[in-house]
């Protein structure tokens, strides 16, 4: 019930009395919850449970570690894989070179998944699906403890982007819906919004419908009118 909740409770006691001539006894209370009979909203201070270990949220490499119950024990565990350098033979073939490296879960590198993945304890050799994206890339590699680390020294492979063409390029409907087609060299091959694929013609924004390594495609917005030319 919407009533009000008691704030402390004086005592009596014939051991350890209250001394003083004139007791003055004062409380206030905050209600943020209305004047309706019922509790508008009930408070989350009332749900809660005692426990000795508490419930707590632990992140590693930005991973979540998963707890589905209240009574949680989490050991840190650090990989002793180490990652020291990797190389590129005709953009898909990848060795990567270092220590410690168990056996895999998933090698992957610019959002592509390898195959044929071959481990040994200072090496890994796969096959890349298809030549890197523009982007700047390293290599990841999880084990079953996670991700393997990488040294310091390691340099990202940069790739650039080049377009060649778009088109069309004039009688383009201002209203919108116009399909453009831009061709060039390492484009992202999938739509995986990890990429951050955006395409900003000069009145209007392209929603990308299909992606290949030399093509996108997309379909214009209705154009921006403070990006118009006077």
């Amino acid at each position: 019930m919407n009533q009000s909740m008691e704030q402390y409770r004086l005592v009596e006691s014939n051991d350890d009395p209250i001394v003083g001539a004139t007791i003055v006894k004062e409380e206030s209370e905050f209600r943020p919850f209305g004047e309706s009979l019922i509790w508008e909203v009930i408070p989350g201070d009332y749900f809660f449970t005692r426990e000795d270990s508490p419930q707590i949220l632990v992140t590693i490499d930005d991973m979540p570690a998963v707890c589905t119950g209240l009574m949680c024990e989490f050991t840190y565990y650090e990989n002793p894989g180490l990652v020291t350098g990797f190389s590129l033979l005709s953009n898909t073939q990848l060795t990567i070179t270092g220590s410690n490296f168990g056996i895999p879960i998933s090698v992957t590198m610019g959002l592509l998944e390898c195959t044929n993945v071959v481990a040994l304890t200072d090496s890994i050799t796969c096959d890349l699906p298809n030549s890197l994206p523009a982007g700047s890339w390293l290599p990841t590699i999880i084990e079953d403890h996670g991700k393997v680390r990488l040294d310091a020294s390691v340099n990202p492979e940069v790739v650039s982007l080049t377009i060649t063409d778009v088109s069309p390029r004039t009688n383009i409907n201002s209203a919108g819906g116009e399909i453009f087609t831009i061709t060039g060299t390492n484009f992202p091959t999938s739509l995986n919004s990890k990429y951050g694929l955006a395409v900003d013609l000069q009145y209007a924004r392209c929603v990308p419908i299909e992606t290949s390594s030399t093509v996108i495609t997309c379909e214009t917005e209705p154009f921006i009118v403070s990006r118009r030319r006077l």
